[in-house]
């Protein structure tokens, strides 16, 4: 690979790789050659490494309460390189869950037994109290309860068969009926 066929590539803006692809070989001996001739890759400078973070700029961000995602953005950082710089210094970010306790407390403080609150999956909605003390998203509830009988109904239906035992029916398992095993039933 010549100099003059490198640049002209290059003012083409071609990627490592499409050059590569173009060249018939891998994106990496390509980025050899521009080594070579002292030649940088187009957006070499987007993708170059932009340093560390240090302890001072990450913890005021994550006391505020902010996610990775708004950290990364307020610093001009990939989540990457957040998550990575969170873990060398042992910093943890738990915006939705500060919030839930913060409005778990609140709804114990006025001894509720059902009230609305945040839920991390389903957003904004009814929360009950569990035998346990602590307060949960009914929706999430009731979508345990249904994978729940759902992984049952399939471990049942696998036992006796995998499928009708009248006609050998097995393509929907929510049209084939479990026996039921309680006396009388």
């Amino acid at each position: 690979m010549d100099r003059a066929h490198l640049e002209e590539m290059l003012a083409d803006g071609l990627s490592l790789a499409a050059m590569g692809r173009r060249l018939g070989v891998h994106e990496s001996t390509v980025a050899g050659h521009l080594w070579v001739h002292g030649l940088h890759a187009v957006n070499a400078d987007k993708h170059a490494a932009r340093g560390g973070l240090t302890r001072e700029q990450l913890a005021p961000l994550v006391e505020a309460g902010m996610s990775i995602a708004q950290i990364a953005a307020e610093l001009e950082r990939s989540k990457a390189t957040v998550r990575h710089w969170l873990r060398q210094y042992d910093l943890r970010t738990h915006p939705s869950r500060m919030r839930r306790v913060a409005e778990t407390r609140a709804a114990r403080s006025q001894n509720l037994t059902r009230t609305t609150m945040t839920c991390s999956v389903h957003g904004e909605t009814d929360f009950a109290v569990t035998q346990s003390g602590y307060y949960r998203c009914l929706e999430c509830r009731s979508a345990a309860v249904v994978k729940r009988r759902r992984r049952i109904k399939e471990m049942l239906v696998s036992e006796a068969g995998g499928c009708c035992s009248l006609c050998g029916y097995d393509r929907c398992l929510a049209a084939l009926a479990v026996p039921s095993s309680r006396p009388g039933g």
